[in-house]
């Protein structure tokens, strides 16, 4: 009775590494090869999508990211010490050559974003 159980279990465990050796044969040779297509396929189509997706992002934020740099160098102009140095300059140029330094203080006025003064 020993010898029969120890018959049915080395039968059913060759049976079973028998049906799994036939199944990963089976994966080698005839899936894995349509299934790596498949996949080679569905990343081409992926990375379409995504750049496609990012470039029409991109194309909608940058009048908003153009307008905040461009803000964003106002602010820093006009906080920064250059700024006043180039306003004082401006004012002295404008004060001695005339009418044309004029326009040229209310051009770098707008530039740095400082309102005009009185002189």
């Amino acid at each position: 009775m020993l010898h029969d159980a120890v018959m049915l279990l080395l039968t059913a465990l060759c049976s079973s590494l028998l049906t799994w050796m036939i199944a990963g044969w089976f994966y080698k040779s005839s899936l894995e090869p349509r299934l790596d297509k498949r996949l080679e396929q569905i990343q081409i189509e992926f990375e379409a999508r995504v750049k496609s997706g990012v470039t029409a992002a991109a194309l909608d934020l940058l009048p908003e990211l153009r307008k905040q740099v461009a803000q964003g160098f106002t602010d820093a102009m006009s906080q920064s010490r250059a700024a006043g140095l180039v306003e004082d300059t401006a004012k002295m140029v404008s004060a001695s050559a005339g009418l044309g330094a004029g326009i040229v203080e209310s051009g770098l006025n707008a530039l740095f974003g400082v309102k005009p003064g009185k002189r």
